[in-house]
């Protein structure tokens, strides 16, 4: 009785996701016929946006920069110190100047919390980032995020002091890899 249940269950899921995947809007690659608009409601398919898709972290080597500061998050939040948007617009202003990097931008958590909480608290963290990044006039063409939750610890130890450090955001450029 529990085989033939998981395999209902399989076969619901496999059928769900086919269903979804038939129904995905189509993305249109750049020179793409079927991306003109002809003026009719019936095909609304528009010409691809110019700076709406994340950057690929595929060919790169992301590195730390010493001008870039790391910012700190208050437990369980992904908002803002009046300190951690000083360093964001500091951040900005340095980045503006590396116009041919990408930038990776990590988050991360401290080590309370199940795994899957800790990784959706960093990215969250890491996507509040790149929007304020995106707001001071950073394209969003240039910037990936990446959630290492509490995978990556500065500070090991099981204290207040060492539960700040872990909870941050840090950003990274990225140069080409030949």
């Amino acid at each position: 009785m529990r085989n033939l249940r998981k395999q209902v269950i399989i076969a619901v899921a496999a059928g769900c996701t086919c269903a979804c995947a038939h129904f995905a809007p189509r993305k249109a690659a750049v020179g793409d016929s079927s991306a003109k608009n002809s003026g009719s409601s019936a095909n609304p398919v528009a010409a691809p946006a110019t700076d709406v898709q994340e950057a690929s972290l595929r060919a790169r080597v992301y590195d730390n920069d010493p001008q870039l500061q790391i910012v700190h998050f208050a437990l369980d939040s992904s908002d803002f110190s009046d300190e951690a948007l000083s360093f964001l617009k500091a951040n900005a202003v340095y980045l503006k100047t590396k116009e041919s990097d990408a930038i990776l931008i990590e988050g991360y958590a401290d080590d309370r919390g199940t795994i899957e909480f800790n990784l959706a608290l960093g990215q969250k963290r890491a996507e509040a980032i790149k929007e304020y990044y995106r707001s001071l006039g950073i394209p969003l063409r240039r910037m990936s995020t990446i959630s290492y939750g509490k995978m990556k610890p500065i500070c090991k130890q099981e204290d207040e002091q060492c539960w700040d450090q872990n909870r941050r955001g840090e950003t990274k450029l990225g140069t080409p890899v030949e």
